[in-house]
């Protein structure tokens, strides 16, 4: 066998060092990459949590100041009680200020100021105050224009940014920068940010999130590298084979996912005028060279991986940052869901977020198993505390039909495609939708009839009670700029 192998080197002596060294490049580039890749995803994941934490809180005084704009701002003593109110039930906000031609004139917590207090900076939407009227300690101060010569302020401690960053666990620096004030951690600073190679801007808020991107290789991957160089000589006989047996489909998809490659399209939802209620959002991979790959493509292979939590939340953030779709009307936007993401924080945390601006639905699908854990359980019933809805997809076609419903509470049931397709012609399409219906009008659970490509079908839905439709007879899965202009 010895001899043979020598006879085989022989013979392919250069194809041998030439494969050798192949193997030991991507193996080298595999691994560098997918330690650089998890720490990218890492750093996103760390400013994601961040910003949406502090978009948080900035909605929170945007509601202070929308509450303070009802009252009577022209007289501090009618308004302050009602003032100091709103600060009380208001989480995350300090002092709300009313400013008049410059000068403060009433404040939530001082009362009615008198002298007036001349104000620098009251006309910037937002900024940080170093030195607080009240505790000299600084303050995050958002500010609206509610007439000609008078401001709203919302003042939002210090604490509340510090504490954020705090809870955000990982290697290297987390820095928020509003204006010229940088905060870490441990309160403002004052040195450059050229070092913070990672960066994100909050598209509702005028702040920045800078994160320090301090990608090292550690010993114990130097070590690899050399031992797969010492390595690769012996490998290189099974090259061909071991290269053709690879698999690199995980690395594609994981990569078009932190680059948010993978794409929210949208199906639009009607009720039964035609007019758009809301959208189910669907995935589709847009490569590099315009193709889109279909969510049967790819899917299977994010579920394979495990990668439905990191997908669901990129196209999660994807809908939240994009504000020109809650313009002009509230939405219904579903999301399609496995158990892992009930399970995950994370997209709690989210979806808590979106919910300020849409009805969030959660879709599962009868397919898949039955949630089991109480954790996903527990969380589903957090997550209704704060408006989102659960719907139960391609209803009739699996095997858990009635455990499913019994188990759990569902705010809509949609008829699979399959039985909308024969509704003109077969009667046991119609029973079963008729059941179904029937059922879900008992169990007080809204109706969407999936698949719609015929107007017959949506007369004979409509007769028999059904209000949302869903169909390529309303349109086909669009990205978001195209779902957005048919809102107007």
């Amino acid at each position: 066998m010895t001899s043979c192998i020598k006879k085989i080197l022989s013979d392919k002596k250069k194809l041998v060092c030439t494969v050798s060294l192949l193997i030991w490049g991507v193996f080298s580039i595999a691994l560098l990459s997918a330690t650089y890749l998890s720490h990218l995803a890492s750093l996103k994941e760390r400013g994601d949590l961040v910003r949406v934490q502090v978009e948080e809180m900035l909605a929170n005084a945007q509601t202070g100041i929308n509450k303070a704009v009802r009252l009577d701002l022209d007289n501090c003593d009618n308004s302050l009680y009602e003032l100091r109110n709103i600060v009380a039930v208001t989480p995350d906000i300090r002092t709300i200020s009313l400013v008049r031609n410059g000068y403060m004139y009433c404040n939530s917590i001082i009362g009615k100021l008198s002298p007036e207090r001349k104000m620098g900076n009251y006309q910037k939407r937002l900024y940080v105050r170093h030195n607080s009227a009240l505790d000299h300690s600084p303050v995050m101060i958002l500010t609206q224009k509610i007439s000609k010569s008078q401001w709203v302020r919302v003042g939002i401690s210090e604490y509340y940014l510090l504490r954020a960053l705090q809870r955000i666990n990982g290697d290297g620096a987390v820095v928020i920068k509003v204006g010229d004030t940088s905060y870490n951690e441990f309160g403002i600073i004052k040195s450059n940010l050229d070092k913070y190679a990672f960066y994100q801007k909050s598209v509702i808020y005028p702040f920045s999130i800078y994160l320090d991107n301090n990608f090292t290789i550690d010993n114990k991957t130097i070590i690899y590298l050399l031992v797969l160089a010492f390595i690769s000589f012996g490998l290189a006989l099974l090259a061909m084979r071991f290269i053709t047996s690879l698999n690199w489909a995980k690395f594609e998809v994981e990569n078009a996912i932190i680059n948010n490659k993978i794409k929210p399209y949208v199906q639009p939802i009607v009720d039964d005028n035609g007019d758009i209620v809301g959208g189910e959002i669907l995935a589709r991979w847009i490569k590099d060279n315009g193709e889109i790959v279909p969510p049967n493509v790819f899917i299977p292979t994010i579920e394979q991986y495990d990668l439905m939590v990191p997908m669901t939340l990129s196209l999660l953030n994807q809908v939240i940052e994009y504000q020109s779709l809650y313009h002009y009307k509230r939405l219904h936007l579903s999301f399609n869901v496995t158990e892992p993401c009930l399970n995950d924080p994370k997209i709690k945390h989210v979806c808590r977020s979106l919910s300020r601006y849409c009805d969030v639905v959660l879709e599962l699908t009868e397919n898949q198993q039955l949630v089991q854990t109480d954790t996903a359980q527990t969380m589903m019933a957090s997550m209704r505390k704060f408006g989102v809805k659960f719907a139960l997809d391609d209803y009739g076609t699996g095997y858990s039909t009635l455990d499913y419903l019994r188990k759990i509470k569902f705010d809509y049931l949609k008829i699979d495609k399959s039985f909308v397709d024969h509704i003109t012609s077969d009667d046991v399409s119609n029973a079963i939708i008729d059941n179904i219906i029937a059922l879900a009008d008992r169990l007080n659970i809204r109706i969407i009839a999936e698949g719609i490509e015929q107007p017959e079908q949506v007369e004979i839905l409509k007769s028999r009670g059904v209000v949302y439709f869903q169909g390529y007879l309303y349109g086909k899965p669009m990205l978001l700029d195209e779902f957005a202009s048919k809102l107007v």
